[in-house]
């Protein structure tokens, strides 16, 4: 059976789908996977021995359709699920199986904190496309392979890492998901262990200028690598601090320990990074078709002195009075909220407290004013509302 297998980016969305390649490689006997991403993309699956081969979305797309038309595909996995890949499958004509982003999940938990997320990796839901061919999670995680050619050697680590060191990602692909300057700075400063810096080109004057603050102790490599032999750094590692980047969905295929850092996006997403069967013990185990998973993350909300959804709401009904307050939580982050809901009433603005109650944060339900069965729950009630106030 000759398979295609779309993803066109980034560098962790596409080591998140080697799971997928392996596993229809390793248990369909007579599978021939193709994958099609962009060119960009070309060194993170180079020498995946699990894929026979690879086509690239570039700027001929009726050279690529025909292309891919020759090679007369039984199957396509979609793992993008975007208007290209839709236009892919549509010219193909083949039996597609296809990934379901939860785009509309994802943007009610980032701007209304509804959780209706599932509690799965994306990696699990990846493979959920294969179910059909009888395929299971085999429990080895992710994959990353380093050509020959970028191979690191000893020199290329300077002596005073030799002995060991910590990777730090300072980039990211978005200015949100990154640490300002003056954290980095901090945290370098802080960190008495050797450093090596790591990033892309458009991080390597940042690099330097905090290499500057130890230069013996901390390396800045950013820019002086390419993407396999960061990756051999990140390999090499002790351990590996770092944003939501590609970089640490590589260094779980290379079962690093990672401290990650979360700014716009979340671990809940489903996006953290995934090691597979029995990795991290110590974890709560979830099981997913009888292979036990750990979750390998616990999760610190960090936030400025003095800053909390309470002040929040303060701030927003100074500036919009209101002529009545209702508020919806579902975590403990919610409790100074609810606290300011009480003092509102006090001055005279009428307010209500509703908790989304889950497992999570029982507790919260105990302090407002009316508990609803999570955010089908809250949504009902906003809908009744709605109607009732016509």
């Amino acid at each position: 059976m000759k398979f295609l297998v779309i993803r066109f980016s980034s560098i962790g969305d596409i080591v998140l789908t080697t799971p997928v390649v392996r596993c229809l490689k390793k248990q369909v006997v007579t599978a021939e996977v193709h994958y099609l991403t962009k060119a960009a993309f070309q060194p993170v699956l180079a020498a995946n021995p699990y894929i026979d081969k690879l086509h690239f979305l570039g700027d001929d797309w009726d050279g690529l359709i025909e292309q891919l038309r020759k090679e007369d595909f039984d199957y396509v996995i979609d793992l993008h699920h975007n208007v290209r890949s839709l236009k892919v499958k549509k010219a193909l004509g083949k039996k597609a199986f296809s990934f379901n982003k939860l785009n509309i999940d994802k943007w009610l938990y980032t701007n209304f904190k509804w959780r209706r997320m599932p509690d799965e990796h994306i990696v699990d839901r990846y493979l959920n496309t294969l179910r059909s061919f009888g395929i299971r999670n085999d429990g080895a995680g992710l994959d990353y392979f380093i050509p020959a050619a970028d191979e690191l050697k000893p020199e290329d680590i300077p002596t005073a890492h030799q002995a060991g060191y910590i990777g730090l990602v300072i980039g990211a692909a978005l200015a949100t998901k990154q640490l300002p300057f003056h954290k980095l700075k901090e945290l370098c400063t802080m960190i008495e262990h050797p450093l090596i810096l790591l990033g892309g080109p458009e991080d390597a004057v940042m690099g330097e200028q905090l290499a500057a603050i130890d230069p013996i102790r901390i390396y800045n490599a950013c820019g002086k690598f390419n993407l396999n032999e960061s990756a051999g750094l990140v390999r090499q590692a002790r351990l590996i601090v770092t944003h939501d980047t590609g970089l640490m969905h590589i260094a779980a295929a290379f079962k690093r320990p990672i401290i990650s850092v979360w700014g716009n996006t979340v671990p809940e997403f489903g996006m953290y990074p995934y090691y597979g069967a029995n990795y991290l013990g110590n974890y709560g185990q979830v099981r997913k078709g009888g292979v036990a998973f750990s979750k390998p993350y616990d999760v610190v909300e960090i936030r400025p002195p003095g800053i909390d959804k309470g002040g929040a709401l303060r701030r927003l009904v100074a500036e919009s009075p209101p002529s009545a307050v209702l508020y919806a939580g579902d975590d403990l982050g919610d409790l100074p909220a609810y606290d300011a809901v009480i003092a509102l009433r006090g001055q005279g603005i009428p307010g209500l407290t509703i908790a989304s109650v889950s497992d999570e944060a029982p507790q919260i339900a105990e302090r407002a004013d009316l508990a609803l069965s999570g955010p089908a729950g809250v949504v009902a009630f906003l809908a009744n509302l709605a109607d009732a106030i016509g």
